[in-house]
């Protein structure tokens, strides 16, 4: 007999397998089954839903987005016509074009997801650069109320040695700085 699995177990199943250890392009799939070509040996996903489909299309899509460059930022899709398998994504009677539509919403959410990743990295940068730039205006005042301290400090030691300098004890004592200096 057929191997049968619900389409929910398969999607949770590949959102939760642990990220490799080289570059990964996730895959994704509509409903499943080969039977008609594999006989007993065919896989068969039923219960197949669009909105987990939906669901599961912009989670594998956040996760490209989150890991890969943009360069880089590829997800498959099988199938477009995969109709012996029962994975498609063209129009039918059954479904009309509700697979194109969550495909187009899922793709729409993922492009908003981006953008707003993006907004917040560009506002992270921003962020971190104000506060390289506050860091500095901080440390550049210190350094103005530093030199300021040292300027009045030798303003002060400058009219104190004016006021010695004026002193009668300075003028009493010159003749013997000057015989000081002369014996060294």
């Amino acid at each position: 007999n057929p191997a049968v699995f619900e389409y929910l177990d398969l999607m949770r199943w590949a959102l939760g397998r642990s990220d490799p250890d080289f570059p990964l392009f996730r895959g994704i799939t509509l409903a499943w089954d080969n039977s008609a070509r594999r006989g007993r040996d065919a896989f068969v996903f039923h219960n197949f839903k669009h909105e987990y489909y939906e669901r599961w299309l912009l989670d594998i899509c956040r996760w490209t987005i989150d890991r890969r460059p943009t360069e880089e930022r590829f997800v498959f899709i099988n199938a477009w016509n995969e109709w012996a398998e029962g994975t498609y994504l063209e129009p039918d009677v059954r479904h009309g074009h509700e697979s194109l539509r969550a495909t187009r919403r899922a793709l729409e959410a993922a492009d908003e997801y981006a953008s707003i990743r993006t907004w917040l990295q560009d506002r992270n940068e921003a962020q971190r650069l104000l506060a390289f730039l506050e860091q500095r205006e901080r440390v550049e005042r210190c350094l103005v109320d530093s030199i300021a301290r040292v300027d009045q400090q030798s303003r002060e030691l400058r009219e104190e040695i004016h006021r010695l300098r004026q002193s009668w004890s300075w003028k009493l004592t010159r003749p013997l700085r000057w015989l000081i200096d002369r014996l060294k």
